[in-house]
């Protein structure tokens, strides 16, 4: 496996134009040191532990100036290789009351235009207050989704363990059954990017269950749509790593050290120097 660096269904023109700015060899021994640590962690662990789920891997952007967008609402990515769309990927749709009208638009769709459950905002207040409430529904479900309308107030009632996961709701428009069904698949078959959220910012690509050449082709995939929707494009990339929840982050590109295209003489170099300059100053 280790051998072949991408399938057939990586879509080549991607890998080339991905290629001009960042080595996919590089990505791919990062890749390889990820899932070394998996089976090593997963060596150490009980049985019992064994049985849990897969662990996510994120791709992180450290931004040089922060991506400004008007709307903060989440940016789906395609991926090469799906997080969601397999018919035993579980999805919860988080909505206004009464939940009664989704429930009726989903009813007697395929399983790539539904979810498994319909949640209402009252019932997600009364029922998960606490935190292991909010951990057992996160564990429940691969992926969330939730109404346009009531996505400003979830990150209080969903709290910091759907961000740890990598499953906080993803914000869809569901004002018809045509925008709602839509939604659900392109839900499945992407991953989340929200834009001018500050300085950094984490995608999850994979998890550590795919094959090592898929999760190379999404990250290749996301880093060249993330360039294409950030201002600047890669100019703006000050540093790109991998990592999964508990591992080291792992470097991919990094515009100061002159890999691939990357500083184009904007001044890395007098960066380095400024915290020096205000050290001096502190001692005068």
């Amino acid at each position: 496996m280790t051998q072949r660096l991408f399938s057939d269904t990586c879509i080549p023109a991607l890998l080339q134009s991905t290629i001009l700015n960042m080595d996919p060899s590089q990505v791919t021994k990062a890749v390889e040191a990820l899932m070394d640590y998996k089976d090593k962690k997963a060596a150490k662990q009980s049985k019992a532990a064994l049985i849990e789920s897969a662990d996510p891997i994120s791709v992180q952007f450290a931004f040089k100036t922060i991506p400004e967008r008007a709307n903060k609402k989440a940016i789906l990515l395609d991926l090469p290789h799906p997080l969601y769309s397999g018919t035993e990927a579980k999805v919860c749709l988080i909505c206004k009351d009464p939940q009664r009208k989704v429930k009726d638009m989903l009813d007697g769709q395929p399983a790539d235009k539904n979810v498994d459950k319909v949640l209402g905002l009252s019932k997600l207040r009364k029922r998960y207050k606490q935190y292991d409430d909010k951990k057992q529904l996160c564990a429940a479900y691969d992926v969330f989704l939730a109404d346009d309308a009531v996505a400003p107030m979830l990150p209080p009632l969903t709290g910091k363990v759907f961000y740890a996961s990598k499953r906080m709701p993803i914000p869809i428009d569901m004002r018809t059954k045509t925008k709602l069904l839509t939604a659900i698949t392109k839900a499945r078959n992407s991953t989340a990017f929200y834009a001018g959220a500050g300085a950094c910012s984490a995608v999850k690509v994979a998890t550590t269950d795919f094959e090592q050449e898929e999760i190379v082709a999404n990250i290749l995939s996301v880093v060249e749509s993330v360039a294409e929707e950030t201002p600047r494009k890669w100019k703006n990339f000050r540093s790109i790593h991998i990592k999964t929840h508990d591992s080291i982050a792992l470097p991919v590109f990094d515009s100061e050290s002159g890999t691939k295209r990357s500083a184009e003489g904007e001044g890395e170099g007098t960066a380095k120097k400024r915290p020096r300059r205000k050290k001096a100053a502190k001692k005068d």
